[in-house]
């Protein structure tokens, strides 16, 4: 861009409006690029971000982007102050950090939808994780008995999640409950092809699904080139040859046994759309093994929701989304989800082992996990787990955190313990 000046005014010429999310966590070399492409254009740019969410300085987010954005585009600032997502009690102790997080007490309000004392905040010490995981199970399964969806709720944690819900995810089995970490999932549901295959394989079950019907119209026209200037013959003519794949589809779907006629199936979908046709619109599917990998992972994962639902396909497909799970993940991955209730487990100094090193960044991700949830939190620390390294728990680097919970009126205590912690 910055030796070929035909490729920038195309850039220029092409995006009128430009919009930069997540802005906070913008690093210094994609800063470069936002400039070399559109500084000194008739682009309107607008970059909207949240200090108090800056979690990705470990990756090189620019500390000053706000600032530099102001004075190289000249931009004026607007502050947000309608808090649409977080009930009242929440957005009090929101606001508590913001001193912490080098914030100014802006004059944050609640929308309309929530009455003043609505929200609830739970700080629950455990012995260990066996009183932890029974006191969070019975809690989602009494939620989920008053009606909320399983994936309305969601598991945070720091890091490690597999060490830290293991006895959680245990103990919801007993309730028949699912719970599942999403980090390999979220990934893999994003992807373009996984989106295209588990469309057509809901078709394949069932032809009444409207959003996916035009999905799959709109994908397959842009792979085979089918602009709005194509005749009304070759679009007819391309409708014919999806609903004849559909039917293919259904039969193989009818006879599929095995892992091999799974894969078989999934080969066939392939081979309609086109290797070549796939790897010119999504170019990232040109990198090695990348695509390989991808549909092996999905075919992985999909044969075993198939097996553990003796083969409702529709069931499989929704348990795979995570329709019917409760989420377990990082803060990290949690960026930008919201859901009625959190659990963050693991509220520790093992957990946040580096924060006298970076206290800013840390209390940024207390904060975004905070955030997360509309209705209600729990956070848990246990004296002992013996899933990490070192099983004695403490809080003294973070116990911040824990006087700010501690706050009267704030959260709720729960102890779990044998004796007061």
């Amino acid at each position: 861009i910055r030796t070929n000046p035909k490729i920038k005014k195309g850039l220029q010429l092409t995006y009128g409006h430009v919009f930069l999310d997540e802005f906070q966590d913008t690093t210094s070399l994609q800063y470069k690029l936002v400039k070399q492409c559109f500084l000194n254009s008739s682009s309107i740019m607008t970059a909207v971000g949240d200090n108090k969410q800056r979690i990705m300085l470990w990756a090189g987010a620019l500390k000053t982007v706000f600032e530099d954005f102001q004075k190289d585009f000249n931009a004026s600032s607007q502050r947000l102050i309608m808090n649409h997502r977080s009930a009242p009690r929440l957005i009090e102790l929101q606001k508590m950090m913001y001193l912490s997080l080098n914030e100014s007490d802006s004059k944050v309000i609640f929308s309309n939808k929530w009455n003043p004392e609505d929200g609830a905040i739970s700080l629950v010490i455990a012995e260990n994780e066996m009183k932890e995981a029974q006191k969070v199970a019975a809690d989602i399964f009494q939620k989920i008995s008053m009606g909320i969806s399983p994936n309305e709720l969601c598991i945070l944690c720091k890091q490690l999640p597999q060490k830290y819900t293991s006895q959680i995810i245990l103990e919801l089995e007993k309730y028949q409950i699912r719970a599942r970490i999403e980090n390999d999932y979220q990934d893999l549901i994003k992807e373009p092809i996984i989106e295209m295959l588990m469309a057509l394989l809901r078709l394949s079950v069932d032809r009444k699904r409207p959003q996916d019907w035009e999905f799959i119209l709109t994908i397959s026209g842009e792979l085979w080139g089918m602009g709005s200037s194509q005749e009304v013959d070759s679009y007819y003519k391309m409708q014919d040859k999806i609903i004849e794949e559909i039917n293919s589809l259904n039969i193989l779907i009818k006879n599929v046994s095995s892992k091999k006629e799974f894969h078989e199936l999934l080969q066939h979908a392939i081979r309609f759309w086109g290797l070549c046709h796939l790897k010119a619109m999504i170019p990232k599917y040109n990198q090695g093994t990348y695509l390989t990998e991808l549909l092996s992972k999905f075919q992985s994962f999909m044969w075993d929701e198939l097996e553990n639902v003796q083969f409702n396909w529709l069931l499989a497909l929704e348990n795979f989304e995570g329709l019917n799970s409760v989420p377990i993940m990082t803060i990290h991955k949690s960026k930008g989800l919201e859901y009625q209730a959190v659990y963050f487990v693991g509220l520790e100094d093992s957990a946040f082992w580096n924060f006298k090193k970076q206290p800013e960044e840390d209390r940024c991700a207390f904060f975004v996990a905070l955030s997360r949830a509309k209705l209600e939190i729990m956070f848990t620390f246990c004296n002992c787990r013996s899933t990490v390294k070192y099983p004695k728990q403490f809080h003294k680097d973070i116990n911040e955190f824990f006087e700010l919970l501690k706050t009267p009126g704030i959260a709720k205590l729960i102890n779990l313990t044998s004796s007061e912690s």
